[in-house]
């Protein structure tokens, strides 16, 4: 006959074996729902010839002004 400590340690055992079974799902389930990256949303759809040159402005009234002079961008305060 098992005796009443050894039935409380095995039911114990069970119950361990069980939370691990359970917190393993749990984590591959968590590793399935991660979302995956999305590209960033383009603001102009233009060819990368067709911009030479760009006026920036902001609230304040402050200009910035670029323009492309073959690879190569420069900027003046307008």
């Amino acid at each position: 006959m098992i005796r009443r400590p050894t039935w409380i340690l095995l039911a114990l055992f069970a119950v361990s074996l069980g939370a691990a079974w359970l917190w393993q799902r749990s984590q591959e389930n968590k590793t399935e729902e991660q979302p995956t990256a999305t590209p960033a949303p383009r603001l102009l759809d233009l060819e990368s010839d067709a911009l030479r040159d760009l006026l920036i402005e902001d609230a304040q009234g402050n200009r910035l002004f670029l323009r492309k002079l073959g690879t190569i961008w420069t900027h003046e305060r307008a």
